[in-house]
C-alpha cells in the first residue's frame, strides 16, 4: 500500500495542475517518469525496484480504467461521518480527501456528485444529523469554483464536539439519498466514517452491552442490500477509533473492540471485506481504489 499511496500522490498532484480536462495520457506519462525516479530512490534492492515497477504498471492500468469507468456514466459519493468529540483528526483527513477528489474527479467526469450526512446528538442539538444533499461539482473553469466552495464550506463548518453517535440514523439517511433515484445508472460509493458502533443512546449510557448487538443487524443488512442492488455500488467502512490504552476503563475497551468488529462487518457483509480500514490517512487511496473497482 505504501508504494500505491506514493503513486497516487504523484498522480493527483499532476492531474490537479493539468489544464487538460478529461485526458490522462500526458499525465500518465509524467506519472511514469516521476514515479520511476522516486520509487528507485525508495527501493533499495533489485527486488523492491522490480516490485515498484510492477505496481506502477498496475496503477497506470487502474488510472486508465478510472477514466473509462466514470467518464461516461458519472459517480455519486455519499459519506456518513461521525462528528462527536473524538473525531477531530478523522475530520481533518476527510476535508483533505474531499478537497483532492473535488478538484480531480470533475476533470474526469462531468457528472460527479457528493452528499454528506454528519451525525452527532449533543445535549443541545435539535437534530442529530447535518445533511448536505447530493451536489454536483464541476471544474472551477466552468463555475468559478462555486460548486466546490459549497461543499468545502459545509465541511469546514463541521466541528467535532461532545455528544453521542447515532450511526443507525445516519446510515438510514445516507442509503436513502443513494436510493432516491432508482433510474440512476452511474457508479455509487457509500463511505462510513466513525469510531463507535450503534451502542450509544444517551450521554449516560456509552458502554457496550450484549443487548445492544441487536441494533447492528438492521444496519449491516440495509447497507448490504443496497450494495447488492447493483454491480456499480461500493461501500468503504473506515473505523477511526484510537488504540485502547491499558488505563482505559474496561467498558471503553470492550466498546472499542465491538465497534471495530461492527465496522469490519459493514464491509464484510456487503461482500467487500477489503474495503475496510482503520487508517483515516488512507481514505483517499481506498476511495480511488473503490472507484476503479466499480467498473
Amino acid at each position: 500500500m505504501a508504494i500505491f499511496v506514493l503513486l497516487m500522490t504523484v498522480f493527483l498532484t499532476l492531474i490537479q495542475s493539468s489544464g487538460n480536462e478529461g485526458d490522462l495520457k500526458e499525465t500518465l506519462q509524467e506519472v511514469e517518469k516521476q514515479v520511476v525516479e522516486q520509487s528507485e530512490q525508495i527501493a533499495k534492492t533489485e527486488f523492491e525496484r522490480d516490485k515498484a515497477r510492477e505496481q506502477l504498471q498496475e496503477l497506470t492500468e487502474q488510472l486508465t480504467k478510472l477514466e473509462d469507468s466514470v467518464k461516461a456514466q458519472g459517480l455519486e459519493l455519499v459519506i456518513a461521518v461521525d462528528v462527536s468529540g473524538s473525531m477531530g483528526e478523522a475530520l481533518g483527513h476527510l476535508v483533505e480527501t474531499i478537497t483532492t477528489i473535488g478538484k480531480v474527479l470533475p476533470k474526469i467526469t462531468p457528472e460527479f456528485r457528493v452528499g454528506i450526512v454528519a451525525y452527532r446528538q449533543g445535549p443541545d442539538d435539535r437534530t442529530p444529523l447535518q445533511i448536505f444533499p447530493l451536489h454536483r461539482i464541476v471544474v472551477d473553469s466552468k463555475d468559478g469554483g462555486r460548486s466546490f466552495a459549497k461543499i468545502s464550506n459545509f465541511l469546514h463548518g463541521l466541528k467535532a464536539s461532545n455528544g453521542i453517535a447515532p450511526v443507525g440514523m445516519a446510515v438510514d439517511e445516507a442509503i436513502g439519498i443513494l436510493s432516491s433515484s432508482n433510474a440512476y445508472d452511474g457508479y455509487q460509493i457509500f463511505l462510513l466514517l466513525g469510531d463507535v458502533g450503534p451502542y450509544e443512546y444517551s450521554l449516560e449510557d456509552l458502554f457496550f452491552t450484549p443487548q445492544k448487538k441487536r441494533h447492528e443487524a438492521p444496519i449491516t443488512r440495509k447497507i448490504a442490500s443496497w450494495v447488492k442492488g447493483s454491480d456499480k455500488r461500493r461501500v468503504i467502512s473506515l473505523f477511526s477509533g484510537a488504540t485502547p490504552e491499558p488505563s482505559w476503563p474496561q467498558g471503553y475497551r470492550i466498546r472499542h473492540k465491538e465497534s471495530l468488529r461492527f465496522f469490519r462487518e459493514v464491509a464484510a457483509k456487503s461482500g467487500q471485506p477489503d474495503n475496510f480500514t482503520q487508517n483515516p490517512g488512507k481514505m483517499l487511496a481506498y476511495l480511488l481504489t473503490a472507484i476503479v473497482k466499480s467498473k
